[in-house]
């Protein structure tokens, strides 16, 4: 009998660590793709325009012509076509995030019931069929407007939210509350960080050698091994769930519950602050990327696809890794939200020098300032995951990446719109915001740690010795709530 127990104790922590490998797999391959889809689409729309601009097909040349001679001419010629480029992208993003909002409301909480299988494959034959599309405009020169339609097929079907949305659920499922937790999901940031600067990397090379068209045909590739991998290889968290609800009524209750509900009031204000803390903490992150590809592809930095990439890759990998390194150093002696603090004090410093930047060394010296940003983001994730049942992981998930969604929209057209009215006077000005909404986040941060202090710090909930984590949770998690008192 105890052989028996231990080997399946065995089998469930190979299942485990297997499990972690696939969906570290997925995420990379994924977060390449999607990260050089960002800049060849910024480069391409740009290069498309200042053809139309020009009416010459070699748009190339009169970039450098602008970069190098300066006249009045060509600065107005770039200085449009920077205008035109930064609304084109605001509307294309809209078209997908929107919708994206919606079915991320409901995505990880259905996810409680039929699995997290089905939250990486959506999104992922969303992203394979635009991909598609962009590709086929790319290779024969069609109308940009069919980008609209590919970003609407990719927002229904949830976008890069909610693969970030399956990915920490599935991490919720197979690892412990406490730090290990907090260390788990800083390994996927930094996964996705270290996997966005590839893909930058890569994309640049590609479109300095081979044009728009093949990097594209690569991102198709990506996301196809990527719908194989979930389909025959990652293997499932939940099982033998039973009491199905199909209504979205129901889902929409349990994604917002813990904000407006469940608890007590204490509880829900922990919540809420949370939430509001990740909302700028993210805000001052997404939508970054677009708006830094065309602030160094003109005056006075005049980088090129290559540069671009390079530069992207050393502050994201730079960045990212530290960041998770100062949580593993730092946790035994400080507190997760004092890192958090301190993680952002460093990236509003990066991102105030980013807005004066007037030369290519003052750039790169920017991630070297912000050398741990990226602390706040996976902490409040975890700080989360612990406040919540196993069985309600999903749902909150599925709040936080509606919340990514609408960081994303409100950020891309908020970043979009300042930098489209600022960059015939202050270019910079955008990297002050973002500065300043970091900031604002180390306000939220302190606020958390007054009203949270001699408040428990993990979800209280008993993991029975043979079952699966799940089992009896979702019967404890509300006899808890009901037993708190407001």
């Amino acid at each position: 009998m105890e052989a028996s127990r231990n080997i399946s104790k065995e089998n469930k922590k190979g299942r485990t660590i297997f499990g972690g490998v696939m969906v570290s797999v997925i995420l990379t391959l994924y977060t390449c793709a999607a990260m050089a889809a960002v800049p060849l689409q910024s480069q391409y729309v740009r290069h498309r325009l200042l053809q139309e601009y020009t009416n010459t097909s070699n748009a190339s040349d009169i970039f450098v012509s602008s970069c190098d001679n300066d006249t009045v001419q060509d600065m107005d010629i770039l200085q449009k076509v920077q205008e035109d480029t930064a609304r084109r992208l605001l509307y294309f993003s809209l078209s997908g995030s929107i919708p994206s909002i919606l079915v991320n409301l409901v995505f990880g909480s259905y996810s409680d019931f039929l699995g997290r299988k089905i939250l990486f494959f959506l999104p992922l034959c969303g992203d394979l069929i635009k991909n598609i599309l962009t590709s086929l405009v790319m290779r024969y020169n069609w109308s940009l407007k069919l980008f609209y339609a590919g970003s609407v097929v990719a927002g229904f079907c949830g976008s890069f939210t909610t693969i970030l949305l399956a990915c920490f659920s599935y991490t919720a499922d197979i690892t412990p509350p406490q730090k290990s937790r907090t260390i788990a999901i800083a390994v996927l940031e930094t996964i996705l960080a270290v996997a966005s600067s590839a893909g930058s990397l890569v994309t640049g090379y590609l479109i300095s050698s081979l044009g728009y068209f093949y990097p594209s045909l690569v991102v198709v590739i990506l996301h196809g091994v990527d719908v194989l991998i979930v389909v025959f290889l990652l293997p499932e968290t939940l099982k033998n769930v039973e009491n199905i609800i199909i209504s979205p009524i129901v889902h929409l209750k349990k994604s917002f519950g813990f904000y407006t509900i469940y608890g007590s009031t204490l509880k829900r204000v922990q919540y809420n602050v949370c939430i509001v803390i990740l909302f700028f903490g993210v805000i001052s992150l997404i939508g970054r990327t677009s708006i830094e590809t065309l602030y160094q592809l003109d005056l006075p930095f005049c980088w090129n696809s290559v540069k671009i990439g390079y530069y992207g890759a050393l502050r994201i990998v730079i960045q990212s890794v530290c960041s998770v390194l100062a949580i593993k150093v730092l946790q035994p002696c400080l507190r997760d939200e004092i890192i958090a603090i301190v993680g952002m004090l460093f990236g509003a410093a990066s991102l105030a020098m980013e807005a004066f930047a007037t030369t290519d060394w003052m750039m790169y010296i920017v991630p070297v300032v912000g050398i741990c940003a990226y602390t706040t983001v996976p902490i409040f994730r975890a700080i989360m995951s612990r406040m919540t049942s196993p069985k309600e992981q999903g749902a909150l998930f599925s709040s936080i990446a509606a919340m990514e969604t609408v960081c994303s929209t409100a950020s891309i057209t908020l970043y979009n719109t300042v930098y489209e009215l600022t960059v015939g006077t202050m270019k910079g000005a955008v990297f002050l915001m973002m500065s300043g909404f970091c900031g604002l986040t180390v306000l939220l941060i302190l606020m958390f740690m007054v009203i949270s202090r001699g408040s428990p710090s993990c979800y209280e909930y008993l993991i029975p010795e043979e079952d699966d984590v799940h089992t009896g949770a979702r019967a404890l998690h509300h006899d808890h709530y009901d037993n708190e008192e407001d």
